[in-house]
């Protein structure tokens, strides 16, 4: 499970679904949620984390896709497999995991320390806890 330590920047509400906003550093994320525990307010610092195969990687930020969360890092190592790959990428100090396949590896030719932007879904975020 990727996790990352963030704060509450801001949570907009309609009826039982919630837009909770974060930020770690130069990081911003949007999660959208059915269930917000109350005693979450904005400048709560919180845990949110996503699984691995929920992050999608792309080496150019992109504005012609609706995914709300795209966060720069750095590719710190590649673990090859016969048909995945796990690509390990610094976010603001934390380690994210991203497994994808090793075609797209290839075709992409991704390489360590470069450059790299995880794309993920405001649906596939989640509080794991209050810190």
């Amino acid at each position: 499970m990727n996790t990352l330590k963030v704060t509450i920047t801001d949570i907009k509400s309609s009826g039982k679904l919630h837009l909770v906003s974060f930020q770690r550093a130069h990081l911003e994320l949007t999660m959208i949620s059915l269930e917000l525990n109350e005693q979450l307010t904005i400048g709560t610092e919180v845990k949110v984390g996503t699984k691995a195969t929920n992050v999608t990687l792309s080496k150019t930020f992109r504005e012609d896709i609706s995914t709300a969360n795209q966060l720069q890092g750095t590719i710190i190592s590649l673990k090859k497999g016969s048909l995945l790959c796990s690509v390990h990428i610094d976010l603001a100090g934390e380690t994210w995991e991203s497994i994808i396949t090793l075609d797209m590896l290839q075709k992409m030719n991704l390489k360590e320390k470069e450059s790299i932007y995880v794309l993920l879904n405001a649906s596939e975020l989640s509080i794991i806890g209050a810190l």
